[in-house]
């Protein structure tokens, strides 16, 4: 009998290996979920299989998500058929439940309850679980009885993978004849695992059938309200029907449950397809929502997902919702959208400004600019570009002239000096420079830059224009002097 233990903690590695070596004929010890795929992808398989859920724990600084696969994931990999072994007997140890300090945040990276997570492992194929912390005599008693269930599998458990196999074979009208007796003896309700594999066989069924999966779901749900592998299935179904609201918001649930990567990017995935499938329909004269609209309106829901946790979490993963946004929408008011919520991530500028300074030039040519609220985004956004990048052009004149119709003299110095120790030498610097210059009356330093900006581009009407008020005020200036 083969084993697969994939543990974190080297004191549980050295705890575990030598018990376990007494009970089977070979034992492989990995270090990470990456290890554990590939010998669980390898020709021979394993009857045992240890999995530590610590591996999902997410570093201190909160700056990564787990890169995958998760313990759901794993576990849908080895239900799913996608591996060698699917009817290994599967311990988990549950790592104990961590939470944040922050007040007003909410954290389900590290710290779902160690009960729920035993309830989505269970629903995926795991038998036995062992909460940390644990004595050795308790981890002895759970692996013994890891090997007596791989030996004499319950009986549920070996109808179950009876039935499982019945569906990889797509024998699905079988496995429901099978499953309808067992409803009828009152087996079914023994283990989740049968109802779902009756969705499950339903959805495969054809369109007809659909419907009938999803009142199982439902159903189940009500017992189970916080299952992902429900939520998978619905989704599922539901895309096929075309109820696109309700795909998407059981995959955003899926989400919020196990944040990782792998289901961030299914997550941006359905937002791509949803986005698709309504433009499409709209070219047909379907009367649907407008695709545009709707993905905003999902990338708000993502980022209200994202932000029940410190923002540090999802630092790597909200530029990508941006740049799904910025290569679908066209109209003006999606690009005020957007330049909003970039602004709003404010602490992720030195990933963004490229794409928020695009995304302003596409509000500023579409936009009226007599919008107030447009007129103060674009301002925002602009300000916030400065914070990256201090010689953007475009945002010092902007910012500049705001600034001084408002009379903030001593944010605007700021920006000029970040400017200037940035290096900047654009035409719109000096000329802003020289505005700002005569506006306080420093006509020695507004000529200057003034002269600066001749030798760029003598001709631009802003310089022309800079230098006939640096004319009146020098004029005014000697009036006064003579008088």
């Amino acid at each position: 009998m083969r084993a697969l233990v994939c543990v974190q903690n080297l004191d549980e590695r050295s705890q575990i290996r030598p018990f376990l070596s007494t009970l089977t004929d070979s034992i492989v010890m990995v270090n990470s979920h990456e290890e554990l795929m590939q010998h669980l992808k390898a020709p021979r398989a394993f009857e045992l299989l240890v999995l530590d859920d610590a591996f999902d724990s997410k570093s201190p600084d909160g700056e990564t998500l787990n890169p995958g696969p998760s313990v759901v994931e794993v576990l849908q990999e080895i239900q799913a058929g996608f591996t060698n072994s699917p009817d290994a007997a599967i311990l988990c140890l549950l790592r104990s439940a961590k939470l944040h300090n922050d007040p007003g945040t909410l954290s389900v990276f590290v710290d779902s309850r160690p009960e729920d997570r035993q309830q989505t492992y269970a629903e995926l194929g795991a038998t036995l679980f062992l909460e940390k912390p644990y004595t050795i005599e308790v981890l002895k008693k759970h692996l013994s009885e890891l090997v007596k269930s791989a030996q004499s599998p319950p009986q549920w458990l070996t109808i179950l993978k009876q039935l499982r196999l019945l569906y990889a074979a797509k024998r699905y009208p079988d496995a429901i004849n099978i499953l309808d007796k067992l409803a009828a003896a009152g087996l079914e309700k023994q283990h989740m695992g049968f109802p779902l594999l009756r969705a499950r066989c339903l959805s495969q069924m054809g369109s007809e059938y659909l419907s009938s999966s999803i009142k199982v779901l439902e159903t189940l749900r009500e017992q189970f309200p916080s299952s992902l592998s429900i939520r998978m299935l619905l989704l599922e179904s539901h895309l096929k029907l075309g109820h696109l609201d309700e795909a998407f918001k059981e995959q955003l649930g899926i989400f919020a449950t196990q944040k990782t990567a792998f289901n961030f990017e299914r997550t941006l995935q359905l937002m791509d397809d949803i986005h698709a499938r309504l433009k499409a329909s709209s070219e047909a004269a379907d009367p649907r929502p407008n695709a545009e609209d709707e993905i905003v309106a999902s990338a708000h829901h993502v980022l209200e997902v994202l932000f029940k946790d410190p923002r540090p979490y999802s630092k790597k993963l909200r530029p990508k919702i941006f740049e799904l946004l910025f290569s679908k929408i066209e109209s003006p008011d999606n690009w005020l959208a957007l330049v909003k919520i970039v602004t709003d991530s404010n602490d992720i500028i030195e990933f963004t400004a490229p794409l928020l300074k695009n995304a302003l030039i596409r509000l500023e040519n579409g936009s009226p600019n007599d919008n107030a609220e447009t007129a103060s985004a674009i301002h925002d956004g602009h300000l916030l570009l400065l914070s990256a990048i201090p010689d953007e052009p475009a945002s010092l004149e902007l910012v500049s002239q705001t600034l001084l119709d408002s009379g903030d003299f001593p944010k605007l110095e700021s920006i000029f000096q970040k400017a200037e120790a940035a290096g900047a030498k654009s035409l719109e610097f000096h000329t802003s420079l020289a505005r700002y210059m005569l506006k306080i009356g420093n006509l020695k330093h507004a000529s200057d830059v003034l002269h600066k900006a001749v030798r760029i581009k003598a001709d631009d009407i802003r310089v022309v224009e800079l230098r006939h008020a640096w004319q009146r005020e020098y004029d005014l200036l000697n009036n006064k002097t003579s008088a």
